[in-house]
């Protein structure tokens, strides 16, 4: 599933979107593009 992933670093929050197969997985792939970002949620993306 396409996920969005919103994180934040120095105070200022972006959204990284995958392919990932579940809520887990997505956080993982968003820490290894960012390691330094706080994950602040998960959202499944439809459309």
């Amino acid at each position: 599933m396409k996920c969005r992933v919103t994180c934040m670093v120095a105070g200022k929050m972006f959204y990284v979107e995958c392919l990932a197969r579940n809520y887990e997985e997505a956080r993982k792939v968003a820490l290894a593009q960012y390691p330094n970002a706080r994950i602040m949620g998960v959202t499944a993306v439809f459309g």
